[in-house]
């Protein structure tokens, strides 16, 4: 995080806690001055080599701390590393307290991030059996800094004053926790696996060590505390470069052996809808959308479509039973999603989990958007049993009026009230707001997905507010990109994250490279990019960190090696490029399935052709003459043609300007489309050359 933006966030926090900006200072220039006169600080490029490219396991204090320390020892010994091997994959930074918990598992840890307000005996242990320190001045710790700091061997500096202080860093993050995923993004971690960060109301005691008990409500302090880590671990999800994810024993057995038919199963139970845009078809394809294995029991035959439910034909129990057996019987489920049921299915699968011990993720089909009734008031009573056993319910407003109606208290359970906004309660206390956004767009199962996708990020080790926030990604992304039918549109589940739009845009070069591209590169050069869905900013959209440029030589053989025709200059990154992200961001509030874009040289004739005969793409245009002053010529561009078109085209040109190339820019829904498109207009232009 550079600086000016950690200003603000700074800014926003020391007011809303009411602490000292002169009283931080104060603290750090001191700190900055032990640093500078001590000879045990550390240089930042060993740093580096402990965490860049590796998995870096960050602990925090919270609930779970203990039993993530044994399983992340577990996984260490089970892969034959150690916390001593310099050759090691991975590397564990503590949080202040958490330090102790690991201790006492005989863990050290590389790094300690402490203000030191935790137990300090636990950091000196650690700090004398290697440890590096980074040692976080702010207003509240002055005199442990004075007192504690000078006798650390191998400490770094830190501050969270937003300007430069020597000897300190400042990378972004408020607590100890959050401040060690920001360190271990700013070093280069491959991925960032939290443990022990339940970001809840409780603290333990390795966090507060004058507690009585071992776990705690905090006070209203400490959680707010909290709030603040999680809104900036999430900002870091969104902003920076390494993969941040929550242990899970199980997700770690697969990512470490590969383990996958055994380890991520999600099993969906429910009814069959024939058109695919709703139940246990659209959880198949939602749940292997996100990298799991789909297993699927029907209950019941449901035809249907957009328009209305013809009816529905329940399964015979010895039906659903012998599905169920067969699945059981042949791989280990931990999850289990459910859809359209009935009471004999409800039966059984209150009888299977007694005996398998797996979640249930209950959403409660009870009435269709066109109106048909699943349930009557008998089967609706038997659903309280199955919801007494379920980990999450997830019924939509109209849902959950039906079920609040009976007057019967759900405890130990959340419930998931979804609607544009989604609300989340436990034991019937609000936790949380998820807000959404509104798309003019029925669209057929978005229910389905949205439960069978909170179901598959719960089974990749994702604690329950994460998964609701990824899996509702899922779900915009699938209406964004829905299915027209004749009446109206079905699901189609699609997650667009920063990996996926990467590993597009590797493929989409590596298809460039197989085409005779040469003759469209500008003087320029050329650019592509792809970004997440609705993408805020330039930062949410990833291009080459250089250009595409055309070999001057062309190709030419020397001693029997072709030359290339065209090189790809730069790496993909996110933020590479705000000028063709402002075409992006520009086209795609006009049409949000746009997302991707690339420059080419422009050609009078292959405009002519387009614009004038049947090429099979719409075309848009603007002119640079026209363009008003003290305006991004991109993004001004960008809309005047969509504005034009009545939406966002295939391609949008312009014939330059003095000093500005002409071009053509060709927009797609990802870089693969635009690569795709580039393929075709390649074609059409040999033909008309």
């Amino acid at each position: 995080m550079e600086l000016r933006e950690w200003e603000i966030i700074y800014n926003e926090i020391m007011d809303d806690f009411g602490f000292s900006k002169e009283d931080d200072l104060k603290s750090a220039l001191i700190l900055s001055d032990i640093i500078k006169d001590i000879k045990n600080n550390i240089p930042l490029n060993h740093i580096d080599e402990l965490i860049k490219n590796k998995d870096i396991y960050v602990f925090g204090a919270g609930p779970s701390l203990k039993k993530h320390a044994k399983m992340v020892k577990n996984i260490i010994e089970s892969n034959n590393n150690s916390c001593k091997n310099k050759n090691k994959n991975f590397a564990i930074i503590s949080a202040d307290g958490a330090t102790k918990a690991l201790l006492e598992e005989n863990i050290i840890p590389d790094i300690i991030v402490s203000d030191l307000d935790g137990d300090l005996n636990a950091i000196f242990e650690s700090n004398e059996r290697g440890s590096i320190v980074v040692v976080h001045a702010h207003g509240d710790n002055l005199n442990n800094i004075k007192t504690y700091a000078p006798k650390l061997k191998n400490i770094v500096g830190s501050s969270q004053v937003p300007k430069d202080i020597p000897d300190l860093i400042n990378y972004g993050g408020f607590t100890d926790g959050d401040r060690c995923c920001f360190f271990a993004e700013h070093f280069g971690a491959k991925r960032i696996i939290l443990c022990g960060m339940d970001f809840g109301e409780y603290t333990t005691k390795y966090s507060r060590p004058y507690l009585k008990n071992d776990v705690e409500k905090a006070d209203d302090i400490k959680i707010k505390k909290l709030q603040y880590a999680e809104k900036l671990i999430n900002w870091l999800k969104e902003n920076g470069n390494s993969e941040i994810v929550f242990i899970n024993w199980q997700y770690f057995q697969w990512i470490y052996n590969g383990d996958f038919l055994k380890q991520l199963n999600v099993l969906s139970i429910g009814g069959y809808d024939p058109t695919g845009g709703a139940g246990i078809v659209a959880d198949a394809k939602t749940i292997k959308t996100l990298d799991c294995n789909p297993l699927t029991v029907a209950t019941s035959i449901i035809p249907q479509n957009n328009l209305k439910v013809y009816n529905k034909i329940d399964l015979p129990k010895e039906e659903i039973e012998n599905q169920m057996e067969s699945i059981f019987e042949d791989f280990d489920i931990s999850i289990v999603k459910t859809g359209v049921l009935n009471n004999d299915t409800i039966d059984l699968i209150l009888k299977y989990q007694k005996e398998y011990n797996f979640k249930i993720i209950c959403d409660p089909v009870l009435k269709s958007t066109t109106g048909y009734d699943f349930v009557d008031d008998k089967l609706i009573s038997k659903y309280f049993e199955l919801f007494k056993k379920s980990y999450i319910i997830t019924p939509n407003k109209d849902e959950y009026d039906i079920i609040k109606s009976f007057k019967n208290d759900l405890k130990n359970n959340y419930m998931l009230i979804t609607g544009i906004d989604d609300k989340l309660l436990f034991n019937n206390k609000e936790l949380r707001i998820f807000k959404g956004k509104k798309l003019n767009k029925e669209v057929h199962g978005t229910g389905c997905v949205f439960s069978s996708a909170i179901a598959s990020f719960i089974a990749k080790g994702y604690d329950i507010v994460h998964a609701i926030g990824e899996a509702k990604k899922v779900v915009l992304c699938s209406v964004i990109y829905a299915q027209k039918t004749k009446y109206g549109y079905n699901s189609n589940p699609t997650y667009i994250n920063k990996e996926s739009v990467i590993k597009n845009l590797n493929y989409a070069i590596y298809l460039l490279k197989k085409m005779d591209f040469e003759d469209f590169v500008p003087e320029v050069g050329s650019n592509i990019a792809e970004g997440l869905i609705l993408p805020k900013s330039y930062k949410d959209i990833a291009a080459l960190t250089g250009r595409i440029i055309k070999n001057k030589l062309g190709g030419t053989v020397n001693n029997g090696i072709k030359s290339e025709r065209f090189y790809v200059v730069g790496n993909i990154e996110f933020g590479a490029s705000e000028h063709i992200a402002k075409i992006i961001l520009a086209a795609s509030s006009y049409d949000p399935r746009i997302r991707s874009c690339m420059n080419i040289k422009y050609s009078e004739k292959l405009i002519d052709v387009l614009e004038n005969e049947d090429g099979g793409f719409t075309v848009s245009s603007f002119d640079r003459g026209d363009e008003p002053p003290n305006v991004s010529s991109m993004e001004w561009g960008t809309k005047f043609a969509c504005e034009k078109f009545g939406g966002a085209p295939d391609i949008i040109y312009d014939r330059g300007d003095v000093g500005k190339e002409p071009m053509i820019r060709v927009l797609g829904y990802d870089s693969i489309d635009v690569v795709k498109k580039i393929r075709k207009l390649i074609n059409i232009y040999k033909l008309i050359e």
